[in-house]
């Protein structure tokens, strides 16, 4: 790299009378001193570093505060301090300056112009006094915050109004008036690029990723610094603080947004690339998708909990191999498999409407119809929970079987436990939802456990533990006291599970399963129509639905609000005739599913959907006519030829 792109880089700085002088002397002392420019870069980084050192001590003797200076002609930044900056500033930054002058002030006040000693703390300036008798340039040295006051009051006005808006305590009220918009097209894009380019904000959102590179780096710091070095210590952990709490108040999609403008302000073609990506990992990433698209898939792909930090490794595998996604999950939250592939999920995520901040299991839920009933309460609710393959099924139930109890019918939830119970002298049954959870009173482990109290005093906080039968090892001292629910893992569902309670060793044989968890989906009579699940979900919710016909509906419904999903039955050999052939002409395995987005036209009308055998983080792109299909041969077979697409509108 010649010295001739670092002059030209120089020169490129606003042409301004605080900065002309500068840039011409600069030129000149260096045209003098290399006459030939043919010295190396290092050569002449070493000389400049032997004139920084030198202008160092000259001006250390003369320290000045401006604002107690009177009739001060003219102050500018010593061309030395000047070629300083220039040559270790990052060019991205420098090149702000010739967009606004003032932005030069901007830049140094937030710590993105740098000198051959690093971020400024003082500057050397060279002043000129209005004096007659003395109007000779002389040289001091003053506080970056002296030399950018004086230029907030003499040149750059409205600096100090934008820098106030940037204070801790002010700066959550001003990012909620600044407009972060992503762009939708290329044209869009670059007249965005240009006006931020423009905006006086930008030396201040800047320092934002600045900050938190910072903080990061101290973070590493602090983990080999020596503990005696308070003052390190200190000043670490203050930079981490400061990030933080930056991070509290500016949303994810505003940081990544000022991140990725930050890093690519001399670029705009890289600036552009990032929104205009189809990818649903790339709009995650930017925040303009939400995390949960992404986040359980990752954590799949990583085997291990996914955060900002590591979406983009997660993104690299998903681009690389597309059929990294077909098998991700199928042992902890089995559902349909072979999976969707990356590029299917990512497309239909592009369009998809629900809110599936949780990862469920479908295989391992009898009742398909609870399982799609589960996940519109969740996204009604916009409800997250975080994952567990040993909850995943307990979950899903519970969702379901809480809607119904608090709906109030007496046949809300047909599952019980029945047991005679000594102190009534009678037979009692007990509601309880299949499956382990410490927390829920009404699960099966926690109802066992009730019931074991009531007919053999066992301790009152009894809780039973799964264990499959394969693993039951009664010889082991853990195995010798308490209560263990065996059960035969090849054959076990929610409802179907073969199983026997052994409690100190002991089987219990007077407890009794009683119910099936069958629901009426969609009303089919008048006098079922109340306590089918789908009018106590509209009961419930106070949502309304509305039956949908034919694509143009369905397409008109999307485009009302983002929130709005459409559920409905169909005989899952016409939604996925690859994967379940009929063998039959009037074979219909009938499924619950979630639409909730649409894209094209006519015979390229295309759906995101989840059946309720697929996993929920792995929507499948297919044809409307598919569905449409599926719902009228289902129609057709029903004894009440029941039409099942319905559109819910929270």
């Amino acid at each position: 790299m010649s010295l001739h792109y670092w002059r030209s880089q120089y020169c490129k700085l606003p042409v301004r009378l605080l900065f002309i002088v500068g840039c011409l002397l600069a030129v000149e002392a260096y045209a003098e001193e290399y006459p030939g420019i043919l010295e190396s870069l290092e050569t002449i980084l070493n000389s400049h570093k032997d004139q920084v050192a030198k202008l160092e001590t000259e001006v250390s003797k003369n320290q000045k505060t401006l604002g107690a200076m009177k009739e001060l002609q003219e102050v500018k930044i010593d061309p030395i301090l000047m070629r300083s900056i220039l040559f270790y500033s990052d060019w991205k930054y420098l090149q702000l300056t010739t967009k606004n002058p003032c932005n030069f002030q901007g830049l140094l006040t937030n710590d993105l112009l740098k000198s051959y000693r690093g971020v400024l703390q003082n500057i050397a300036i060279s002043y000129r006094l209005k004096s007659k008798t003395n109007k000779e340039q002389q040289s001091a040295l003053t506080e970056r915050d002296d030399f950018v006051a004086y230029s907030f009051k003499n040149e750059c006005f409205s600096l100090k109004q934008i820098e106030t808006l940037f204070h801790e305590e002010n700066i959550s009220n001003t990012m909620k008036n600044v407009h972060f918009n992503a762009p939708k097209n290329k044209n869009d894009c670059l007249q965005d690029f240009q006006s931020w380019m423009s905006n006086p904000y930008l030396p201040f959102l800047c320092k934002f990723p600045e900050l938190a590179t910072l903080a990061k780096n101290a973070e590493a710091e602090l983990l080999n610094a020596d503990d005696t070095d308070f003052a390190k210590i200190k000043r670490l952990k203050a930079q981490v603080r400061e990030s933080a709490n930056l991070t509290d108040k500016i949303p994810y999609f505003q940081r990544t947004f000022i991140k990725n403008l930050c890093s690519n302000l001399d670029n705009i073609e890289s600036f552009c690339s990032i929104y205009l990506t189809d990818n649903i990992w790339s709009k995650v990433i930017n925040g303009e998708e939400p995390k949960f698209k992404m986040t359980h898939l990752c954590s799949l792909a990583l085997n291990k909990a996914a955060d900002s930090k590591n979406l983009g490794m997660c993104q690299t595998k998903f681009l690389k191999d597309q059929n990294f996604c077909t098998q991700l999950g199928v042992n902890d939250y089995p559902a349909l498999s072979p999976r969707p592939n990356c590029l299917m999920i990512s497309e239909a995520l592009n369009m998809s409407n629900l809110i599936s901040d949780y990862h469920d299991c479908p295989a391992l839920v009898s009742n398909e119809g609870i399982t799609n009933m589960s996940r519109i309460i969740m996204h009604l609710e916009n409800k997250s929970s975080i994952p567990s393959p040993s909850f995943c099924a307990f979950d899903t139930s519970y969702t379901f079987a809480k809607m119904q109890l608090e709906f109030g019918n007496d046949d809300a939830w047909p599952l019980k436990i029945c047991y005679w119970d000594k102190f009534e002298n009678a037979k009692v049954c007990k509601e309880y939802v299949p499956g382990e959870n410490p927390d829920v009173a009404i699960s099966e482990t926690n109802v066992l456990g009730t019931v074991l109290y009531r007919m053999y005093g066992a301790p009152t906080k009894t809780q039973c533990r799964f264990i499959e039968k394969r693993k039951y090892r009664p010889a082991l001292l853990e195995y010798k006291n308490g209560c263990f629910i065996v059960y035969d893992g090849t054959n076990c569902s929610t409802s179907t599970c073969s199983k026997e309670i052994i409690y100190n060793q002991n089987v219990v044989k007077d407890i009794e399963y009683v119910g099936s968890p069958l629901f009426e989906y969609f009303p089919s009579t008048f006098a079922n129509s109340k306590f089918a699940a789908s009018e106590v979900l509209v009961e419930t919710y106070k949502i309304t639905q509305k039956r949908i016909g034919n694509f143009t509906e369905l397409k008109t419904f999307f485009t009302q609000k983002k929130k709005n999903i459409v559920h409905g039955i169909g005989c899952i050999e016409d939604i996925y005739p690859f994967f379940f052939k009929k063998s039959a002409m009037n074979e219909c395995r009938p499924v619950p599913f979630i639409i909730d987005g649409v894209a094209g036209e006519g015979r390229a009308a295309v759906l995101s959907i989840r059946t309720a055998i697929d996993d929920v983080h792995m929507p499948r792109i297919i044809p409307w006519n598919y569905v449409f299909s599926a719902v009228a041969t289902y129609a057709a077979l029903h004894p009440n030829h029941l039409w099942s697409l319905y559109a819910i509108r929270p």
